[in-house]
C-alpha cells in the first residue's frame, strides 16, 4: 500500500476520470507492453543485477523507496546468462506494465484508524487517499518458470525415486535463473508507483 498526500474529499467525485487516465497510461492485460520505453538488452541485464535501484536510477522512483522493497529490491547470487532468449524476449517490452489475471491498481481511502500510533508511524491518516498495487515478473516469470519445469521433468525421469529436493545442488540452472525474478519484479514497483503519483497529479491540476 502506498499512502498518497490526497485527501478523499479531494478525489470523491472525480473517480470516473481517474480511473480513464490510469487505464490510458499504465499497460494492463495478457501481452500488454510499453510503448513509450524501448528496454534494450544490456539495460535489461542491468535491471536483473540492479533490481529496484535501477528504476531508481531512472527517475523512476527515490532512493529513500528502497528501504521500503524486500532485500532493497535486489538479491545477489543469481546467473542472467542462463535466462532463456525467449523469457529475456517476452519480458523486454513488458517492464513497467501491470499485466493480467490478478495484477491490479487500486485506489482507495483510509477508512477508519483504530491506532493512532501505528498509523503515524506508516504516515497513514483518516479519509487519506492509498493506493494498492500488485504486478510481477509478468511474461519472463512464466518463460523462467516453464523452463525450470521441463528442466526437472527431464532429471525426474532419470532419477524418479530420488526427492526433488535432493537435486537442488548448489549452482543448479534452476536455482541459479529464480534470484533474477524478484529484482525485475521490485523493478515494477516503484516505476509503476511514481507514474500512478503523477497521473493522479496531472488529473488533479486539470480539475
Amino acid at each position: 500500500m502506498i499512502g498518497s498526500g490526497l485527501s478523499r474529499e479531494e478525489v470523491q467525485g472525480n473517480i470516473k476520470d481517474l480511473v480513464q487516465v490510469l487505464f490510458a497510461n499504465i499497460p494492463t492485460g495478457v501481452g500488454s507492453a510499453r510503448k513509450d520505453f524501448k528496454l534494450s538488452l544490456k539495460e535489461q541485464e542491468s535491471v536483473f543485477k540492479k533490481g529496484a535501484s535501477w528504476a531508481v536510477g531512472r527517475g523512476f522512483g527515490d532512493a529513500e523507496d528502497l528501504a521500503h522493497i524486500e532485500e532493497g529490491g535486489c538479491i545477489p547470487g543469481g546467473d542472467p546468462s542462463l535466462i532463456s532468449k525467449r523469457a529475456l524476449e517476452r519480458g523486454r517490452p513488458q517492464l513497467g506494465t501491470l499485466g493480467s489475471g490478478n495484477h491490479f491498481v487500486e485506489i482507495g481511502f483510509v477508512k477508519e484508524v483504530y491506532d493512532e500510533g501505528c498509523a503515524h508511524a506508516m504516515g497513514l491518516y483518516k479519509d487519506q487517499v492509498t493506493i494498492f498495487v500488485h504486478t510481477g515478473s509478468r511474461g519472463l516469470g512464466h518463460q523462467v518458470c516453464d523452463d525450470a519445469i521441463k528442466m526437472m521433468l527431464v532429471a525426474s525421469r532419470k532419477a524418479p525415486l530420488l526427492p526433488l529436493v535432493v537435486r537442488f545442488q548448489p549452482g543448479w540452472r534452476p536455482l541459479s535463473m529464480e534470484p533474477w525474478l524478484p529484482p525485475w519484479t521490485w523493478t515494477t514497483g516503484p516505476w509503476g508507483c511514481l507514474a500512478i503519483l503523477v497521473f493522479i497529479g496531472v488529473i488533479l491540476e486539470a480539475w
